[in-house]
């Protein structure tokens, strides 16, 4: 079965786990809430060797110093609620979402 990136072989070969070697990838970063006005920025691209969506955001957490821990969050790759093993792609859009209050 040829998978969606044209590649018979994906998936048989081992997960690797968040990073891996190989190029980096540039990933597009959403950020909302209180993470965007930690960070200063509500997008950015980020060039990384993280390859999944929890290692990415725990490489973003160090950079900016920010408090909330990834198991509080949801994450969205490209427009689609996702797990936080899911393996990205080059050029995939990840939003982090905290929890949302209101009234």
């Amino acid at each position: 079965m040829v998978n969606k990136h044209g590649s018979r072989f994906s998936n048989i070969l081992p997960n690797t786990g968040g990073i891996e070697s190989g190029a980096p990838r540039t990933f597009s970063v959403v950020y909302f809430g209180p993470i965007r006005e930690k960070t200063g920025r509500m997008k950015e691209e980020i060039l990384t060797d993280s390859r999944t969506p929890e290692s990415l955001y725990e490489e973003i957490r160090i950079k900016y110093a920010l408090e909330y821990p990834f198991s509080l969050l949801r994450v969205a790759v490209n427009g689609t609620f996702s797990s936080p093993e899911a393996m990205l792609e080059e050029g995939d859009s990840v939003a982090f979402l905290p929890p949302f209050g209101g009234g």
